[in-house]
């Protein structure tokens, strides 16, 4: 038997697989359904008119490259460049600090710190296997202090301390390099779902891109969940025309976000191209990481550099603008985009980078 990845047309239909020898049958969102079957079933199915699509589980190893700098020696700070830029402080000081939103990180996990407040979590990989322990790559806990750092004993605070962090894991944790399953991140998915997050971030790319996984990603998407994704880290330096963004940022329907420099430059190997929508700080951006045993509670801090780094700092924003006007995803997006400070080429920089809101953005009547 092996592991197969099936997406339904309607939530009913998955009573067909109970005419077929099933094995860890898991149903997730209703209609996309991983399952362990034999290969002769799989031909049976696929010419079923009552699914949308059949694929094999398969390993994929992701793109959560970055660049670390931890040999330098850093001084405690309160924020980071991007807090600057975008004016978060002013959010602060009106109160604004994410109370009451709900975020999800998708990524390898998140080790104890004593920086970061996290809500909840889940292994989607491995159920049996911790979450925020025995980590194989600190990537996971650096990206979630972009957002909830908590500023405790003089360090830095990120964009939206006070939202609730859900830490999803949906790596293999054999090593540094990120592999995962198409049914992980589905699971992963799924789970931000049930918990009612506002927003989920992606600091991941694959260059493959899977139907059931863009299916998982809609219906979170359709609810109201703003995605967030990083384009990527594989831009050549001395090419600046083609577009080389990844899975899932070029989703239609997710936020992807380059990485901008302290100047407000385009990263050299920020990925670019149609889809991109944010411009966002992501070089040298001091953050939690783990202890070197990725056990108990680790209190070290790294700068890295990506647009894993870029992602979170757009997303964190949008969750300061969402408990302000309390608005729908599209809406607030929106104002996200009127009140973005225009950057250069929307193929380099989308939209630009989003700030504190000094325009209002007000819907216009159509008439009919």
């Amino acid at each position: 038997m092996n592991r197969y990845i099936i997406v339904f047309e309607n939530e009913e239909d998955v009573h067909i697989l109970e005419s077929y020898k099933t094995k860890d049958l898991e149903i997730h969102m209703g209609v996309i359904v991983t399952v362990l079957l034999e290969a002769e079933d799989i031909k049976t199915l696929e010419n079923n008119p009552k699914i949308e699509s059949i694929e094999a589980d398969t390993n994929e190893h992701l793109d959560i490259e970055e660049e670390l700098d931890s040999d330098t020696r850093y001084e405690s700070s309160k924020t980071n460049y991007p807090f600057e830029l975008m004016n978060i402080s002013q959010f602060h000081s009106e109160g604004i600090t994410g109370q009451g939103m709900k975020v999800a990180v998708l990524d390898t996990g998140v080790q104890k710190h004593t920086n970061l407040k996290v809500k909840d979590g889940v292994n989607a990989y491995n159920s049996s296997q911790p979450w925020d322990e025995n980590l194989a790559n600190a990537h996971g806990t650096r990206v979630s202090g972009v957002i909830n750092a908590q500023g405790n004993n003089g360090e830095v605070i990120g964009i939206a301390p006070d939202a609730e962090l859900y830490a999803v894991r949906i790596d293999n944790g054999n090593g540094a390099i990120n592999t995962t399953t198409w049914s992980s991140q589905i699971a992963g998915i799924a789970w931000a779902v049930e918990k009612g997050v506002d927003a989920i971030n992606c600091s991941f790319s694959s260059r493959i891109d899977s139907k059931a996984r863009k299916k998982a990603f809609q219906i979170a998407s359709d609810k109201g969940i703003a995605i967030f994704c990083s384009a990527g880290n594989t831009q050549p330096r001395t090419d600046t025309t083609t577009n080389t963004a990844r899975y899932p940022a070029k989703y239609p329907f997710t936020i992807a976000s380059a990485n901008i420099q302290a100047d407000k430059t385009r990263y050299p190997t920020s990925c670019i191209g149609q889809g991109l929508n944010f411009s966002n700080g992501g070089t040298m951006i001091y953050l939690p990481t783990t202890n070197t045993k990725y056990i108990g509670t680790s209190s070290r801090h790294v700068a890295g550099t990506g647009t894993s780094f870029a992602s979170p700092h757009t997303l964190g924003i949008y969750l300061l603008y969402k408990q302000k006007y309390r608005e729908s995803k599209e809406k607030i997006l929106q104002r996200m985009a009127v009140n973005a400070e225009h950057l250069g080429d929307t193929w380099w920089y989308g939209a630009g980078l989003p700030k504190y809101p000094t325009q209002n953005y007000i819907n216009v009547k159509i008439r009919g």
